[in-house]
């Protein structure tokens, strides 16, 4: 007698910024077998998978864009069971460049920063009047950041990130 094949889970899909990613698979069990494979990836994709029973390590993961692997647990009796995972590989985020900035009048002035260029979500912005030796940060998640009366010399920057890849200033 032998037992039905277990349920197949590939693990959840997930965004990675790097060329390598490791998956972990459910146990086959028993006489099963664990299968990998590649069902879809971007253009110009050249994944590697090297398999290792219910592991899966894929390198080679240097074209941005979503990955879609299928993982497969299979005895050759009792059927077979399946699950995907879409591994999402992202360009990192970049932080563009701030535009506006000016020298200005102590005490009573305005003006518009904006983020040009950046790749991601703006996060916040941060400020600073020594040079970065201390940071206060703005809740703004927008491309303009205003300033009005300022006193002494300013920086400005925004944060960008993109999910899963950490955030740039």
């Amino acid at each position: 007698v032998v037992m039905p094949v277990a349920p197949a889970e590939a693990g959840p899909d997930r965004t990675i910024c790097s060329d390598r990613v490791v998956l972990t698979g459910s146990p086959a069990g028993g006489n099963a077998t664990a299968l990998w494979n590649i069902v879809s990836q971007p253009v110009g994709g050249t994944a590697n998978l090297i398999p290792n029973g219910n592991s899966l390590e894929i390198r080679d993961l240097t074209t941005p864009g979503d990955y879609e692997v299928d993982y497969t647990i299979d005895n050759g009796i009792c059927g077979s069971t399946s699950d995907r995972v879409r591994i999402t590989v992202a360009n990192g985020a970049t932080a563009g460049l701030t535009l506006g900035a000016a020298t200005v009048c102590g005490g009573n002035n305005n003006g518009v920063l904006t983020l040009s260029g950046a790749n991601g979500n703006i996060v916040r912005w941060e400020t600073s009047t020594n040079f970065w030796q201390t940071t206060i940060t703005i809740s703004n998640t927008s491309l303009e950041q205003n300033y009005t009366n300022l006193t002494q010399t300013s920086q400005y920057r925004a944060v960008v990130s993109v999910p899963g890849c950490g955030e740039v200033t």
